[in-house]
């Protein structure tokens, strides 16, 4: 079976643990996507590797330190870039806390391939930036 094409072709992981980061990896890998992480998540990084790749979206730890300040350099430097958060343990309010502080979704495993699609087509309309 052939795999559409997506407009989502690199994602960046970004504060994940080890083993989260795998989890994750294996299944975007099966969507054609290009991984990219660093073993230093630091913001400055994290903007390298997406000036360098282009990616359209980061896979972001469910610290709210982590994807809050994400959120916040992705607003200022108006960065067409869709934050997911990921979380290994899903918590609803843990959920909408990350919605409303402007993560595109949020997700936790067992990683399902379905629901790796349907964010990254998600991923792949444009992203606004509200004033």
């Amino acid at each position: 079976m052939q795999q559409k094409s997506r407009a989502v072709s690199n994602v960046i992981l970004f504060g994940l643990n080890e083993g989260l980061a795998l989890d994750l990896q294996r299944q975007l890998l099966t969507q054609g996507v290009a991984v990219h992480s660093s073993s230093h998540s630091t913001l400055d990084e994290c903007v390298r590797l997406f000036e360098q790749t282009r990616a359209g979206v980061v896979f972001c730890a469910s610290d709210p330190d982590c994807y809050q300040a994400l959120l916040g350099l992705i607003k200022k430097e108006k960065l067409a870039l869709h934050l997911i958060v990921v979380s290994r343990q899903p918590e609803t309010s843990d959920w909408l806390k990350a919605l409303e502080a402007g993560a595109t979704d949020y997700c936790a495993p067992p990683f399902d391939i379905r629901q790796i699609q349907w964010m990254l087509d998600g991923a792949a309309k444009p992203k606004s930036f509200a004033a």
